[in-house]
């Protein structure tokens, strides 16, 4: 007897050996990914009630800690209410919440097939089926006017790039991330908040809470992967602290068991002296902020007298970046390190280690030094010393104490930035041979599980202090144009 949950129909086959959706990109996946049987593409079309619990139980099991922007229970209860509507293929444009949910399930499925050896096989063909259901969002005649239809197709985006760091490259991510961002502003996520005092800003109703919680945590996990991906390459970030008017996410207990919660701005966090405990996801986004104060200190740095800044007025600057990041590690030292929030508690703490490294450099660099400011760079240098040490430790606790599906996709670059630093540290006679070969060791280990780590040269040791070693270029295109091989 025929099961009434199966469509008697057979779909017709799809060829995806070729992807519109990136047909006009600087990109090209012809021979990236496998061509997978017409036979095994209709068996993913009508993917079975169980296997489709599975695979939403598999994400929110081993995704959601590296990802945390959906409600779960919120998710279910939409997807059932979807099944039950008349069967569609996923390219109708007659019912816009279901072709926006359905894309983001896919983009959820390639994630969660990446990281389990039961749909390994299939995380590809997920893959394929979740851009290919982006490409019909993006079609003039597929309209996306809800917002809610396009929170969803920014959280795929998402959840794209972040697999794309994974299985495919570095490059194909960074695009990727591009459209999610673009989505993002258009919403304007980073403005949830302007203008409403805590009063105003609170809600009793549990659905209204959940909901505005999530566009909040879509919002910070672009903001993180903007800037990750940024950070690798020293360029200017899309979303700045300055700028932002959305408050931080609650605690993921508050937020799944729909528990209404008025949370911090990023300026007041910063100022706390103690570790939101059971609150990883908030740390990891704190570790960032100050990263980009970092970062911008360092290209404020590269103006030179240029600029109008006094020799004062740099170290008065360095010394309140100093500061942050010196509050921001103390912190992270009272944040239990649990396998419940997954390794981005490590990371956040690696991430705020690094910064010490770049600390250092910018201090090196700085023209024109005079005996006044010395003991500041010898502090430097001293702080610096610590942090590898400490960066070594964490690598080795994260790659020993945690398996690969619980690894963050974004490790790679906190690892990479410390390897070059201590490169070029040893050009200053700094004895970091262990800690330069612990980060070797760790990105090789992460090679067979993240793309970002494959095709990785070796830094050439730059003479510190020459102007032109520490130049990075100003664009993705002017990356492509010194490394063609790059965008292959």
């Amino acid at each position: 007897m025929a099961r009434s949950d199966v469509p008697t129909k057979t779909p017709a086959p799809v060829d995806f050996t070729s992807l519109p959706i990136i047909a006009n990109d600087a990109f090209n996946y012809t021979g990236v990914l496998p061509t997978l049987p017409a036979q095994t593409l209709d068996t993913i079309r009508d993917i079975e009630p169980l296997m489709r619990a599975d695979l939403d139980q598999l994400y929110f099991d081993r995704v959601h800690s590296l990802t945390p922007f959906l409600h779960q229970s919120s998710y279910i209860r939409i997807s059932k209410h979807l099944q039950k509507g008349p069967a569609m293929d996923g390219r109708s444009t007659s019912d816009e919440s279901k072709l926006s949910h359905t894309s983001l399930q896919y983009a959820m499925w390639a994630m969660a097939s990446s990281l389990s050896s039961q749909f390994q096989h299939l995380r590809d063909t997920m893959y394929r089926e979740a851009l290919d259901r982006l490409r019909n969002l993006d079609s003039p005649e597929c309209p996306m006017e809800k917002e809610e239809a396009l929170l969803k197709q920014a959280q795929a985006w998402i959840l794209i790039s972040m697999y794309e760091l994974m299985q495919v490259s570095f490059h194909r991510a960074w695009a990727s991330a591009g459209r999610a961002i673009r989505l993002i502003q258009l919403l304007r996520l980073s403005n949830i908040d302007a203008g409403c005092d805590k009063v105003s800003g609170s809600t009793k109703d549990p659905g209204s809470f959940v909901d505005k919680e999530e566009k909040r945590r879509t919002f910070w996990m672009a903001f993180c992967l903007d800037a990750v991906i940024c950070l690798v390459h020293d360029l200017p970030r899309t979303f700045t602290a300055s700028q932002i008017y959305t408050r931080l996410p609650c605690s993921e207990d508050a937020f799944q068991s729909r528990t209404p919660t008025i949370s911090l701005f990023l300026s007041e966090a910063m100022e706390l002296q103690t570790a939101a405990k059971q609150h990883p996801f908030l740390e990891f986004i704190l570790s960032i902020s100050v990263s980009e104060q970092m970062q911008v200190h360092k290209n404020r740095s590269k103006m030179g007298p240029e600029s109008g800044t006094t020799p004062a007025q740099f170290w008065e600057r360095h010394m309140f970046v100093d500061s942050v990041l010196a509050r921001q590690i103390s912190r992270l030292q009272g944040l239990p390190v649990s396998h419940r929030a997954g390794s981005i508690t490590l990371l956040a703490r690696i991430v705020a280690q690094v910064a010490s490294l770049s600390l250092l450099e910018v201090a090196a660099t700085m023209p024109d030094t005079t005996a006044e400011y010395d003991h500041l760079v010898v502090g430097c240098e001293e702080r610096a010393v610590l942090a590898a040490r400490e960066i070594a430790r964490l690598s080795n606790i994260l790659l020993s104490d945690f398996n690969i599906c619980q690894i963050h996709p974004f490790t790679p670059a906190p690892f990479l930035l410390c390897r070059e630093a201590l490169v070029r540290f040893q050009e200053r006679g700094m004895a970091l041979e262990d800690e330069v070969k612990t980060m070797e060791e760790a990105l090789g280990e992460l090679k067979t599980s993240n793309a970002f780590c494959q095709n990785i040269q070796k830094p050439e040791p730059p003479r510190f202090g020459n102007e032109n070693a520490l130049a990075t270029p100003d664009s993705l295109m002017d990356l492509l144009i010194e490394d063609p091989s790059m965008g292959d």
